[in-house]
């Protein structure tokens, strides 16, 4: 485990045209900087060529890049636990393929984790170019929403690009409530467990490939979203106060 200093899970569904890019830059990031990583796909029951494309990119990068296929689609959080499941390396980083958070910005959050004396390393998206008005309303209210109801001051609670300690990442993915967006919760999760978190800025660009989730069910997200805070109200309730946001 100690060669490989980051292990990037990439959870991908109908990703067919982004997977290739995201480990070329990935890599040449890493190779750049002088770290040695993996990158853990898992192809979500994707409809599409995906897979086939994963195949080809594991010939490209055959030292860096582990595939993990799900015959169904199961949602990122499973995802995620198959991609640690797999890791070899003692730091993780979340990252979702579609490109919108940069590749190269997992080398950002490394070193700034290697520089704090902090368990998790969360990137805040600062968007580019332009944005949906009503995504851009909703997710500013849903975050007031979240930080509320979990005593939190967290500037992006929505953010899934996260880096940290293997120990870290493998807790706040262990969760028993039925969510339908339990992405939304990492950093309420590790506000429950008490490891220490930095935010930072990371550019957040528009999707040029493929087709977001959301696309045409903000406010049905929205609602799924509340109902799930219910349920982490449930779980993560009893959440010790002190914890350092930065």
């Amino acid at each position: 485990m100690s060669e490989i200093q980051i292990s990037v899970v990439a959870p991908c569904f109908n990703e067919e045209h982004n997977v290739a890019i995201l480990a070329s830059r990935l890599v040449s990031a890493a190779t750049t900087h002088a770290i040695s990583i993996e990158v853990i796909f898992i192809d979500d029951g994707s409809l599409d060529e995906t897979w086939k494309e994963l195949l080809l990119v594991q010939q490209r990068f055959p030292k860096q890049v582990v595939l993990v296929q799900h015959v169904r689609n199961q949602g990122i959080a499973t995802s995620w636990r198959s991609g640690i499941a797999s890791a070899r390396g003692q730091v993780i980083c979340f990252i979702d393929s579609d490109l919108q958070n940069r590749p190269e910005s997992v080398v950002d959050l490394y070193r700034i984790y290697t520089l704090s004396n902090v368990d998790l390393v969360r990137g805040v998206r600062v968007p580019v170019g332009k944005q949906n008005f009503l995504r851009k309303l909703m997710s500013r209210v849903l975050n007031v929403i979240l930080n509320l109801a979990f005593s939190m001051n967290s500037r992006d609670n929505k953010s899934g690009f996260v880096l940290g300690s293997r120990t870290c990442i493998e807790r706040i993915t262990q969760f028993s409530g039925d969510y339908r967006h339990y992405q939304t919760f990492l950093g309420v999760a590790a506000h429950s467990k008490n490891f220490q978190v930095i935010e930072i800025d990371t550019p957040f660009d528009e999707r040029v490939f493929g087709k977001s989730f959301l696309l045409g069910n903000t406010f049905r997200t929205v609602f799924m979203t509340l109902r799930d805070i219910s349920v982490a109200r449930q779980e993560f309730r009893k959440a010790p106060r002190g914890l350092r946001w930065r």
